[in-house]
């Protein structure tokens, strides 16, 4: 059973470590209105999305995959930022 979102946050900060976010019908991570998140060791998978970042949010990869989503495997728009300081964005798993 396929739900909305995995993790939406909004106007806050937050880090995700260790996890894995997926199985979702729309984002596995959605950040937005000036979000600030951080990934560690986290696999973000099989989502519509795999991370949303809009609206002048900040979202950094530190280590971890984003794969197998069915629409985009990081979608950043309307002054939001991606940082990408390891890990891999793929489209199919390895």
């Amino acid at each position: 059973m396929a739900l909305y979102e995995g993790v939406s946050v909004r106007d806050s900060q937050a880090s995700v470590d260790g996890d894995v976010l997926q199985n979702h019908g729309s984002d596995g991570l959605q950040l937005g209105i000036g979000a600030e998140v951080g990934v560690n060791n986290v696999a973000i998978q099989r989502n519509g999305n795999g991370v949303l970042v809009t609206t002048g949010s900040v979202f950094s990869l530190l280590t971890g995959t984003i794969q197998d989503n069915s629409d985009t495997r990081v979608y950043v728009h309307n002054h939001a930022t991606l940082t990408v300081a390891g890990g891999t964005i793929a489209w199919k798993r390895r």
